[in-house]
């Protein structure tokens, strides 16, 4: 792809003049996503944080803070 020299647009397309010729981009949306579906999203994010959270949490009090009321014998 070679640089634009000219860019319009209208509601349907969009014309690039280059230096090897014109490209023309149909123009499109992208369906709205629905609230609930943004919600589910939301939810599944929440749960893999607190998934992280407390597997972080059993990590870091087993390997870096072991019990301290075991005391070695003499």
């Amino acid at each position: 792809m070679s640089a634009a020299h000219d860019i319009d647009v209208d509601d349907e397309y969009i014309y690039v003049a280059q230096v090897d010729g014109l490209l023309i981009l149909e123009v499109s949306t992208t369906p709205e996503s629905s609230s609930l579906e943004f919600l589910l999203y939301l939810i599944i994010i929440l749960i893999v944080v607190a998934v992280i959270a407390a597997i972080s949490s059993v990590v870091y009090f087993k390997i870096f803070r072991p019990n301290k009321g075991i005391k070695e014998g003499t």
